[in-house]
């Protein structure tokens, strides 16, 4: 008996259609009998080659359940090599059955079953970098592993995890400043109080090290040693030490000791005996970058870096560090290293490096401290600890590239990983590329041919700075509260290495509740029904189903990636003629969810609906006190048609302003022009009052010959005076029930029937 397994687990193979997380499916998940020779066939359908990258996964099918094992933990290994074909599919693989302890394994040497990676977040602030410091500055006397701790814990608190579910510390560090730095990652653990078992290691892949601490979590989940993990990058360029060689067996007398700068040792590669600098200026005589060029990069990243800090983007990634004045002590929160600055005072700064040369202080990074964290975790994860996602890794990939112009890496690197994960550049909403130096970016932006609209939108480390080890994770927490703000899709980060690399990764924003808008069920207002509802909006069950009952398609609700209900529209359509319209009765967002522009959506999705029905025009009421919901509609196309006194009653009475947004039958727009009486809600009310007054005639009239037909056929047939009771009691069980106003009166035809016939 053959069994088949089948994986698929990510989005862009169309022609599958895959659009769901990992799933693993076997066609009996039953143990099999102890058999040697019994024949396996294997079948991995995925979407691109990275998935089958790596270099030995295991699969093992224990009394049908699925894990994956590192190869440490194997008794056995017998690589097999598969080729993709052009449509992505492995041939089968016939592999035999190998049983450890009744534990089947399958082995592979190009098989890698890929877990969605999702970084975290819970609230409104979450994933944490410090505020950069300048060299000397704010920063100097915090050490990275003090630095390391304050983002590591303000990230595992945002995120809602428990410490106690923390599977493993990972952090990059390039420069070993403090007297403890070589304990970096340990000592952050054990400083937050995670528990004593919690693993930590500290990796360097130098100004890559804080993509990488990432890729190294994520690895760790793949291979299933972890499920969450803490990751991310701390540098402290200030403290950098300056050593003496050569003297720890001894020194001849009267040796002349000199001192050794570990930062600019670190700065410089020996391997092409040049420092990075250097390499800025190789790299702009090959591309032919000139100084007013790499001055034009330098501005631009100012420039941006001061309009975002102005309008508070960085807000919701800064973590507040203590730090002692002169005044005493203050919050550091504010990047300490951007400058203000203009082409005139940076063209009249001399070359750093070489005489007549491009790069100098004002368009190359700054030497600065910081620290950044992110919580990487599996989807297991993000189910059982009830966790909120932000962005799902989607691939990464590293490549080496001449160390003499090193600036050049993150051109190899990113079109590897558009290979490697069948995309394009063109897919990408947002590009990061870590400004090492302005000559360096400006080659990497024309050979990649990227859209300096999208390219570093908030500055790059030219304004912020570049502490070594942090800068990558300082990019993936950037690029992610980017991605959230703009509510756009996919963001790509990049960076050079010294020593000739390049480093690029690929995010997805998954934070958007909007992920669908779906019809409202009945199911989900009987859950709300327990005083559990976390929504603004609670109205009475009748309130809900006779919106449900009248305009089905347009009340929604909308849903997250695991299909959680995050929030929903009710609407209806009025009028008619040129006064055919939708309205907006009520839109309410989870208070967990909120600033990620699903009720925008909510409300497009209804303007769509509104749009097939021709309608002219969607208009809402909003209070008028309520300045941040009258700015987002204006902000969507809404204008200010009127107002209305006194719309909301009760304890606080309060004015409205009736707010329209044209749809495209509208063509003049007749229905945006602004009324200059304001009415009172009465006056909304006369001509739907004249329908439903001849409605209720009619109704009354019918109802009253059913009532007496009813009562004429319950008391002279026995059969016709059971079903009317079932009938009865059947709708008694919901009393509210009513899915159109023609049941409701049916529902009082019944009473009436009882009340006659005494059922």
């Amino acid at each position: 008996m053959v069994q088949q397994i089948l994986v698929h687990n990510h989005p862009f193979n169309k022609k599958l259609k895959l659009c769901q997380p990992t799933r693993l499916l076997l066609s009996s998940t039953k143990r099999p009998p102890h058999n040697p020779k019994r024949k396996f066939s294997l079948i991995l359908v995925t979407s691109n080659a990275f998935y089958a990258n790596t270099t030995f996964v295991c699969f093992t099918h224990l009394l049908g359940v699925q894990h994956l094992l590192t190869r440490q933990t194997c008794n056995y290994v017998f690589p097999l090599f598969a080729e993709f074909s052009d449509t992505c599919f492995f041939s089968p693989l016939k592999l035999k059955f190998f049983h450890n302890k009744n534990i089947l394994t399958v082995f592979s040497a190009k098989l890698l079953l890929f877990f969605d990676l999702i970084l975290l977040s819970q609230c409104a602030r979450y994933l944490r970098r410090t505020a950069f410091g300048a060299y000397g500055g704010k920063l100097k006397n915090h050490t990275p592993i003090d630095m390391g701790e304050i983002v590591a814990r303000a990230a595992l608190e945002a995120s809602g995890v428990s410490p106690n579910n923390v599977n493993s510390v990972i952090f990059g560090n390039c420069i070993h400043a403090s007297d403890d730095a070589g304990y970096l990652a340990r000592h952050v653990t054990l400083r937050m109080g995670l528990p004593i078992h919690v693993p930590a290691m500290s990796v360097n892949r130098l100004c890559g090290s804080g993509f990488q601490s990432i890729i190294d979590a994520a690895r760790e989940i793949m291979v299933g040693d972890s499920n969450v993990v803490i990751a991310g990058g701390s540098e402290s360029m200030s403290q950098a030490t300056y050593a003496v060689r050569d003297v720890r067996f001894g020194t001849k007398f009267g040796a002349k000791l000199g001192l050794h700068d570990t930062l600019m040792e670190t700065l410089t590669d020996t391997f092409v005996g040049a420092p990075m600098g250097m390499t800025a200026e190789t790299i702009a005589t090959k591309f032919g970058i000139t100084r007013q060029q790499a001055d034009e990069v330098a501005l631009r990243s100012q420039t941006r870096w001061r309009l975002a800090n102005n309008n508070g983007y960085f807000k919701q990634e800064i973590v507040p560090v203590k730090v002692k004045t002169k005044k005493g002590e203050e919050n550091f929160e504010v990047d300490e290293h951007p400058r203000e600055t203009s082409m005139e005072i940076l063209g009249k700064l001399p070359s750093a490096f070489k005489k007549g040369g491009i790069v100098t202080a004002g368009n190359a990074s700054g030497i600065c401290d910081g620290a950044s964290a992110v919580i990487v975790a599996s989807e297991k994860a993000v189910k059982d600890y009830h966790l909120t996602p932000l962005v799902k890794i989607i691939g990464w990939n590293v490549s080496g590239c001449d160390p003499s112009i090193m600036g050049i890496g993150p051109v190899p690197a990113v079109k590897g990983l558009m290979e490697k994960v069948q995309m394009n550049l063109k897919d990408m909403d947002l590009v990061e590329v870590n400004e090492a130096f302005a000559s360096q970016c400006a080659v990497v932006e024309r050979e990649l041919k990227l859209d300096p609209d999208k390219t570093n939108v908030n500055g790059g480390a030219i304004a912020l700075g570049h502490p070594l080890a942090t800068s990558g994770n300082r990019i993936v927490v950037h690029l992610m509260h980017e991605l959230r703000r703009r509510n756009l899709k996919y963001g790509l980060g990049s960076a050079c290495i010294g020593g000739g690399q390049g480093i690029a990764m690929i995010l997805e924003n998954v934070c958007d509740s909007m992920q669908r808008a779906s019809n409202f069920c009945i199911t989900l207002r009987f859950m709300f029904s327990r005083n559990l509802d976390p929504l603004t909006e609670t109205y009475s069950l009748n309130f809900y189903l006779h919106y449900l009952s009248q305009w089905p398609d347009q009340f929604l609700v909308a849903e997250n990636h695991n299909g959680e209900l995050m929030g929903y529209i009710m609407g209806k359509t009025e009028g008619d003629g040129e006064n055919l319209h939708g309205h907006v009765t009520a839109v309410s967002v989870d208070c967990r969810y909120r600033r990620l522009g699903s009720a925008v959506k909510l409300i497009a999705a209804l303007e769509d609906v509104s749009e097939k029905k021709n309608a002219y025009y969607v208009d809402l009421y909003v209070r008028v006190s309520n300045r941040l919901a009258v700015d987002i509609y204006l902000s969507q196309g809404y204008a200010l048609y009127r107002r209305v006194i006194g719309y909301y009653s009760g304890d606080q009475e309060e004015d409205a302003y009736d707010m329209r947004k044209a749809l495209p039958i509208d063509v003049t727009q007749q229905s945006l022009v602004t009324s200059k009486r304001s009415v009172h809600p009465d006056e909304l009310m006369e001509a739907e009052n004249q329908v439903c007054q001849s409605c209720a005639l009619i109704s009354l009239v019918t109802c009253a010959g059913f009532a007496g037909y009813f009562a004429y056929a319950a008391r002279t047939n026995p059969t016709f005076k059971r079903t009317t009771r079932i009938i009865y009691y059947s709708l008694a069980a919901v009393p509210y029930w009513r899915l159109s106003q023609l049941h409701n009166y049916i529902h009082q035809l019944l009473v009436a029937v009882v009340l006659q016939t005494d059922l």
